[in-house]
């Protein structure tokens, strides 16, 4: 079992140390306020940095966005149809730029 220490905050991030055989090698070699968690692979659909712009570009695609549930989500998230449509084109990209790397 591999032991993985990120050392750092969710504002700034955090930079990943190891791996180390136990949490006892990890503790030792960064005492202190850092966070020692077992790394375990989990499929992509738990990777939400990949599945929310994945999910918007399906939605676009599939074709549920129509004109009245665009203005809709529109006024409930105060932004103009181009601030959205920027949103939907940033989503696509991202979707895009995750599928390359897979």
């Amino acid at each position: 079992m591999a032991v993985m220490v990120l050392d750092g905050n969710l504002t700034e991030g955090f930079k990943a140390y190891g791996p180390y055989s136990t949490y006892d090698d990890a503790a030792e070699a960064h005492p202190g306020d850092t966070w020692i968690m077992e790394i375990t692979h989990k499929p992509n659909w738990y990777n939400n940095g990949g599945q929310y712009p994945r999910l918007i570009d399906e939605l676009l695609a599939a074709g549920v966005l129509t004109p009245k549930v665009v203005k809709s989500v529109c006024e409930s998230m105060d932004v103009t149809k181009k601030e959205l449509e920027d949103l939907f084109e940033r989503a696509s990209d991202d979707w895009t730029k995750v599928k390359a790397a897979l």
